[in-house]
């Protein structure tokens, strides 16, 4: 496995994750490689029932793209 932005979306379809806690750091660094959000499209996301944005303060553009 390469790792790419679609990592952490096959990593929850696989393990069928229902929560998710990430640093916007991490969540700027998927947004920089996948900002239209191609890969999170080819994965079955259902599962996943939040997502959360821990551990320093996020940029309001962060937070929108999260949306």
């Amino acid at each position: 496995m390469i790792p790419n932005a679609g990592v952490l979306w096959k990593v929850v379809e696989e393990l069928r994750v229902k929560a998710i806690y990430l640093a916007p750091t991490a969540v700027r660094v998927v947004k920089k490689e996948d900002y239209e959000g191609e890969y999170v499209k080819k994965h079955d996301l259902s599962s996943l029932k939040s997502f959360h944005l821990v551990g320093e303060r996020c940029d309001p553009d962060t937070i929108w793209w999260v949306h």
